[in-house]
């Protein structure tokens, strides 16, 4: 009865023993398939940080291009702005320097003018002491003569020269339009 009693034991010992590598294996199955789990989902969520990771890298680029081009169209736009200046400040300029030259003229022509009617002044002078002289002897009206001709002379050559002069001053007058006309 007593050895009957030590089996009995003993089998209730195996099962018992048994039954907790049962358990113990259910335990290292959850465990595994928790672990399994936790590594698909650190998978999908390293996945997902990659695409975020490659959808900014794209956007980045993006960006980085916009503000190149945007740069480029700036200095274009910059460079269009400073050939205009150039060109209104060389058109202002030559307007001045036109201006500066029908000035001058002016004052050539106001020049030739008053020297003119000093020709005019002696011409008419010289005329009236002519007379005067011509009663009193013939050599010195003869002399007078020769003076008069050659002041005459002179107020054809000053004439031709202001008509150069006219003729310059149309011409400066005509390019002054034609530049302010630009």
């Amino acid at each position: 009865a007593g050895m009957q009693m030590t089996v009995e034991a003993q089998k209730a010992e195996l099962l018992d023993a048994l039954d907790a590598a049962a358990a113990h294996n259910d335990a290292v199955l959850a465990a595994e398939g928790a672990a399994r789990k936790a590594r698909d989902h650190l998978q999908q969520e390293m996945v997902e940080k990659e695409a975020l990771r490659s959808r900014f890298q794209r956007q980045q680029a993006s960006y980085e291009a916009a503000k190149a081009e945007h740069k480029a169209a700036l200095e274009a736009h910059e460079a269009i702005l400073h050939a205009k200046d150039q060109e209104l400040s060389g058109t202002a300029a030559a307007l001045r320097a036109l201006e500066a030259a029908a000035a001058e003229l002016r004052h050539a022509v106001e020049d030739k003018d008053a020297a003119i009617a000093g020709l005019h002044e002696q011409l008419s002078a010289a005329a009236v002491e002519a007379e005067r002289v011509a009663v009193e002897e013939v050599k010195a009206r003869a002399a007078l003569k020769e003076k008069i001709t050659s002041l005459k002379a002179a107020v054809h050559g000053k004439t031709a020269e202001l008509d150069e002069n006219m003729a310059e001053r149309h011409r400066l007058t005509q390019e002054m339009k034609t530049v302010a006309g630009q």
